[in-house]
């Protein structure tokens, strides 16, 4: 399973922007909304951790080790979660921060999607970030694929009524999680175990060994069926002579069974075989 990191923008000292029309701060609603991704993640395949910074050294110290928190976790990706605002109430629109990395826009494409389809917001779209840009420091500041999610203004009336409900955060931890793993459905697999062809030709061997074993047994019950004078003068095994018959047409259906389940198995091997050279597992 992949593992995403989320990081609870700002701290509990500087708590970032508000949403106007309550007053809760960009640290208090993303740490409620870090809290339905987690709970949520399971669904998608996902497995979450939640980070938040510790006050202490500023900005870039406080970054740094939230992201050495990150990296020490393992994260396959990560997503720091703000929301804007500005002095305008027309302010408004759902936008994404990306370093510009391949799979960083890629993953801020996904979310961003999403952010859309789920606020109708309008599309700022993927800004990339460098430098002393805002917000560029945490996209470097860990080695995974890194984004900082913006989908709302706090300060636009619009933005607020698209997010006010407890309804309304659980399908933007939804969105979040949709758009993550599409990511990482992208992605190729870390190793074997994740390949669709080693799975079905492990299964296709399971019915191979049934098969073999069922025939191997038919020939050798009609063997000693062709002896059963020879069997009765066996003491206890008379019995079981009469059986015979039946137990060789058993085995001969088990063997037919299996036969037919391996020749299911063989397309789909072919189907898996062709979704791992898409995904770039060889």
């Amino acid at each position: 399973m992949m593992k995403l990191a989320i990081v609870v923008g700002h701290n509990a000292s500087k708590q970032g922007a508000v949403r106007k029309a309550t007053g809760e701060s960009e640290f208090s609603w993303n740490g409620r909304l870090a809290q339905h991704i987690a709970t949520l993640a399971p669904q998608y395949g996902i497995v979450v951790a939640t980070f938040r910074r510790v006050v202490g050294g500023g900005l870039q110290a406080e970054l740094a080790r939230v992201y050495r928190m990150t990296d020490d976790w393992g994260a396959d990706a990560t997503i720091e979660l703000h929301f804007n605002g500005a002095e305008s109430d027309a302010a408004s629109g759902s936008e994404i921060l990306s370093s510009g990395t391949t799979l960083s826009l890629r993953l801020a494409g996904f979310i961003q999607r999403e952010f859309v389809d789920l606020l109708g917001l309008r599309d700022r779209g993927v800004k990339t970030v460098r430098g002393k840009d805002r917000g560029s420091a945490s996209l470097i500041s860990g080695k995974a694929p890194a984004v900082l999610g913006e989908p709302f203004f706090g300060s636009s009336p619009i933005g607020q009524a698209a997010t006010d409900t407890e309804e309304e955060m659980i399908a933007l931890a939804h969105a979040y999680l949709l758009g993550a793993a599409a990511y990482f459905d992208t992605l190729p697999r870390q190793d074997l175990t994740q390949s669709r062809t080693m799975r079905a030709v492990s299964r296709q061997r399971g019915g191979q060994v049934t098969a073999a074993s069922s025939l191997v047994g038919v020939v050798v019950l009609e063997a000693v069926n062709e002896t059963q004078g020879a069997l009765e003068l066996v003491p206890m095994m008379g019995p079981f002579a009469d059986a015979l018959p039946y137990i060789s047409a058993g085995l001969s259906v088990v063997a037919l069974a299996a036969t037919f389940y391996i020749a299911m198995q063989s397309a789909v091997i072919k189907a898996a075989r062709e979704d791992d050279h898409t995904r770039g597992l060889r």
